[in-house]
């Protein structure tokens, strides 16, 4: 696995899927990343922190790994499962998703942010491996 040569607080995870013509995920994913780091932190957004050339998974999973705050943007269609698309390619915020609660430990936090105008989704409807993480942060935010 290549390792990300540094070290971050936060991780952002989000979709780029564009809402009506809105790129809500990314708009939100960098105003949260510029406020965090207003704010002192150290924020690994993929669009900014991404070596081109080596393997794009790769440096997402060391990513999350060694970050201690993992942080989604719930966006409309966040936690639907998208499968390999037609180029094979899977399901990336899933992946990250399931990976960042699979490592859930004492020092490690889950946050779920919803974007603007998003109503949060209902537990019901969140993927299994989130409803059974412990110390899940559902709360609202936006």
């Amino acid at each position: 696995m290549e390792q990300i040569k540094e070290l971050y607080d936060v991780f952002i995870s989000y979709r780029r899927k564009e809402i009506d013509g809105d790129p809500l995920g990314t708009r939100f994913a960098i105003e949260l990343s510029e406020f965090l780091r207003a704010c002192g932190l150290r924020v690994f957004l993929d669009t900014e922190k991404m070596d081109h050339g080596k393997d794009f998974v790769e440096q997402i999973k060391s990513a999350i790994i060694n970050t201690p705050h993992y942080m989604l943007i719930a966006t409309p269609g966040a936690f639907e499962y998208r499968g390999e698309d037609e180029m094979g390619r899977v399901d990336y915020v899933r992946e990250e998703m399931k990976l960042a609660c699979s490592l859930f430990k004492e020092n490690r936090t889950i946050h779920i942010f919803n974007s603007p105008g998003f109503k949060y989704i209902e537990e019901q409807y969140l993927p299994d491996f989130i409803n059974n993480t412990e110390h899940i942060n559902r709360e609202m935010y936006g």
